[in-house]
């Protein structure tokens, strides 16, 4: 399978029923501080993740993430009604929501996203919220 011109294997592919929090809205913190900390939002996605990927993890696929010098290419689809009601398109920066998706994959997996060398992010017009997040481990040809 090629993605972006890179040969890659599928890893992990799992649907979560809601979106990521947006990148604006992750963390808390006051403006006079200098603490900053993960909205419960955030906390909650990041555990659907957890448990998405405990449900199809086994030790065969554990092996593809204990190798340090592994690349992935990441790939997040949110589907959510992208269309106001007039027909205008709705302000959903996809962009927004890779760090809290892609975070909390890698936390579910214990990898680090320095090696998501692509990261693809897309919306598709649906009628109920979900985000589907899928990893593939890139081969040399």
């Amino acid at each position: 399978m090629k993605i972006l011109t890179k040969n890659v294997v599928p890893l992990i592919s799992i649907c979560t029923p809601s979106l990521p929090v947006s990148i604006n809205k992750m963390f808390g913190g006051g403006r006079n501080t200098r603490r900053r900390f993960l909205c419960k939002e955030a906390k909650d996605f990041k555990k659907i993740v957890k448990d998405e990927v405990e449900k199809i993890m086994t030790p065969e696929l554990q092996k593809n993430f204990s190798d340090p010098m592994n690349l992935y290419v990441f790939k997040m689809t949110l589907f959510t009604n992208t269309y106001y009601k007039n027909g205008r398109i709705r302000q959903l920066d996809a962009s927004n929501f890779i760090k809290n998706a892609e975070d909390s994959l890698c936390e579910a997996l214990g990898t680090d996203d320095k090696n998501h060398f692509d990261v693809i992010a897309s919306k598709v017009d649906a009628p109920k919220n979900r985000t589907k997040l899928e990893l593939f481990r890139i081969v040399e040809d």
